[in-house]
């Protein structure tokens, strides 16, 4: 059966990875800071099988991402010149069939002190969400909506399907489950809550037999035959450049 949280497992490693970043950036700061920081990481992770990060690694003979997004397409998509270090990480919590690089980005201190701030912004603002019980999702909130240190390039594949019309209805469903919102419990030495994973859609012409740009996970969902793409690209600030990026990468790995 098509799992709709396969939609958002590659945003996961992303949000994983910024919680750990997040916690290194704010550790140096206030103890309220870092101690929000330690939490923020936490509720992240607890989160996690919301976003499909508990699902199994891919089975032997799923299509391997790393075949259709190479670190050559990336470097010619992207610019990056030949003396740029591309790392190719592996994924963090079993996301399945997942193909991520990352490069530094050359104002690496300018960001992490924007980190920082919106941090100790973050801070004042919880006293309220915690009041209202809205602690969890402040903090995962807070967590997705940082700059990355790095730039970040994924692509991952959905579920294998049958055939053509079973991969529409399951990316139908997975569009359907992300604009309504995906709950999660969440439990942690100090929050014992539920959060929403929730992303608008927009629907995109012209790429594969159907497409779903979701500005918000920085993301483009791809229907392409019997297959689902996602692909997400965290280069710029702003989420809409982002998705014009996922674009262009969509059209050369359909060629």
């Amino acid at each position: 059966m098509f799992k709709p949280h396969s939609a958002i497992s590659v945003a996961l490693a992303s949000v994983l990875s910024l919680g750990a970043v997040f916690s290194a950036a704010c550790g140096d700061d206030s103890e309220d800071t870092s101690a929000l920081s330690e939490e923020a990481a936490e509720v992240v992770a607890a989160a996690a099988p919301a976003a499909g990060g508990a699902e199994a690694p891919a089975t032997e003979g799923e299509p391997d991402p790393c075949a259709a997004l190479t670190e050559a397409m990336v470097r010619a998509t992207f610019e990056v010149a030949a003396e740029t270090a591309i790392a190719n990480p592996p994924p963090l919590n079993n996301v399945r069939r997942m193909c991520k690089y990352e490069w530094e980005k050359p104002n690496r201190d300018e960001i992490r002190q924007q980190m920082i701030d919106r941090a100790q912004e973050r801070a004042r603002e919880m006293s309220r969400r915690m009041q209202n019980g809205e602690a969890a999702q402040g903090l995962l909130d807070g967590v997705m909506d940082m700059p990355r240190m790095e730039n970040a390039v994924t692509l991952n594949f959905g579920p294998s399907f049958a055939n053509a019309d079973a991969a529409r209805a399951g990316f139908e469903q997975a569009m359907t489950r992300l604009q309504e919102g995906i709950r999660q419990p969440v439990k942690t030495k100090n929050i014992d809550q539920e959060v929403v994973f929730q992303a608008d859609t927009e629907v995109v012409e012209g790429i594969g037999d159907a497409a779903r740009a979701l500005p918000r996970l920085n993301q483009l969902a791809v229907l392409d035959g019997d297959r689902i793409l996602y692909i997400v690209v965290e280069i710029e600030s702003d989420r809409a450049a982002n998705i014009e990026h996922c674009k262009r990468l969509a059209r050369a790995i359909l060629g």
